[in-house]
């Protein structure tokens, strides 16, 4: 009987360990919604600084990371110049897309919640696609952003997904 309780406290101790490294790993990682500018993780704008993907004179607009644990899993970010998206699993982790290479805008909002909206931007020379969270709308504030820094003549495709075209 003694042996049992010693097992079972022994379990106990390692679930709590457990217990909190998990929390700890979950505070360091991103959150699930497209920040805004001055919510911005400092160690974040800190990491995209020593990764030198924006120079002195650009300032992170909006931010959203699909990364579980590290933003450099996955980040797409838009500054007043151009929109950086980072991946360190990629061949070339960074691609910048400037403003006014953009020939092409198509945005499909999701409403679902678990689901990501996506960007398709076009290029002359490549398409892009990358997700943004929908919580809190920031997929739209991206959008609307990015919108407001293209040339008049970019066209712009919006698509609304219905939750319906989302389960199937």
């Amino acid at each position: 009987m003694k042996a049992l309780q010693i097992g079972l406290a022994g379990l106990g101790v390692i679930i709590g360990i457990l217990f909190i490294a998990a929390l700890v790993v979950f505070d360091r990682g991103p959150e699930t919604y497209v920040y805004k500018q001055n919510r911005i993780p400092k160690r974040f704008i800190q990491q995209i600084i020593e990764l030198k993907l924006i120079d002195d004179s650009e300032q992170v607009k909006y931010f959203y990371s699909d990364g579980f644990i590290n933003i450099d899993e996955g980040m797409y970010f838009i500054t007043n110049k151009k929109i950086v998206l980072y991946s360190k699993d990629w061949h070339e982790p960074a691609e910048n897309i400037l403003f006014d290479d953009i020939n092409e805008l198509i945005v499909e909002y999701n409403k679902a919640w678990m689901d990501d909206s996506w960007v398709y931007v076009s290029t002359n020379d490549f398409d892009y696609e990358f997700p943004l969270s929908s919580e809190r709308k920031g997929d739209k504030s991206f959008v609307k952003y990015l919108q407001s820094k293209l040339k008049e003549d970019v066209p712009v495709e919006i698509i609304h997904l219905s939750d319906e075209e989302t389960n199937e």
